[in-house]
């Protein structure tokens, strides 16, 4: 991806974010002798616009995604990270960088081993300083993770428990409200005993014993799942 000119596709709820972020990324590119044409979107849905009527033929260079958005309008979409495996699937061209407040271990690993983004930035790392190391080295074709994703690294490179995209499902049903076992059988097309079991393995991997649904929703809130 050598060249000068760069489109890019700022993804995050707050619009101050996405000015903030393409005021720094103009600082960078100017100092590095690129520039970036940078759209932005606050929703799912005009995050999807964006890639299915803007840029059907120009390919979107690099998206900057921000993991905790509303769910999109059909509610296929539950949150930024159903977005990015949605933009890994059907943009491989694209890269991925996830920025995001989430600081747990476990929240790293899990977005890490699904989405395999090749940037990784927690906001509370960020300064002018970490965007103009990171910017080059990912035009480059090298991955960027700051500083917090590398210590998470460290701490959990071996443990293999990760949520798949059902489990998450599972807790936005339930955060919804959703706590007859039919209700959910149908929307997850999972027999009732099937779902008890994923319910019983997110307490396991919560470490939450003796809890029902409420502590459940608690602590996977706690580690930004929903």
């Amino acid at each position: 991806m050598k060249k000068s000119r760069y489109h890019i596709i700022l993804i995050d709820d707050h619009p101050v974010i996405t000015e903030v972020f393409a005021d720094i990324l103009g600082q960078v590119a100017k100092k590095h002798g690129f520039s970036f044409h940078t759209k932005a979107a606050h929703t799912i849905d005009d995050a999807l616009y964006l890639f299915e009527q803007v840029y059907t033929i120009r390919p979107v260079d690099m998206v900057f995604l921000d993991m905790r958005l509303p769910p999109s309008s059909n509610g296929d979409i539950i949150s930024g990270e159903d977005l990015g495996l949605k933009i890994r699937k059907t943009k491989p061209e694209t890269k991925i960088v996830v920025v995001t407040m989430y600081n747990d271990h476990y929240r790293i690993h899990n977005i890490l081993k699904h989405i395999r983004p090749e940037g990784f930035l927690v906001k509370d790392d960020l300064t002018l300083g970490e965007f103009d190391m990171a910017i080059p080295r990912l035009i480059e074709g090298f991955p960027y993770y700051s500083k917090t994703v590398i210590e998470s690294l460290r701490q959990y490179v071996s443990h293999d428990a990760v949520l798949d995209p059902t489990d998450r499902k599972l807790l936005y049903l339930l955060s919804l409200g959703m706590h007859k076992m039919k209700t959910i059988s149908v929307n997850l097309s999972l027999t009732i005993s099937t779902i008890e079991k994923r319910k019983q393995r997110l307490k396991e991997i919560f470490e939450i014993e003796g809890g029902g649904d409420w502590e459940l929703l608690q602590k996977a809130r706690k580690k930004g799942f929903i």
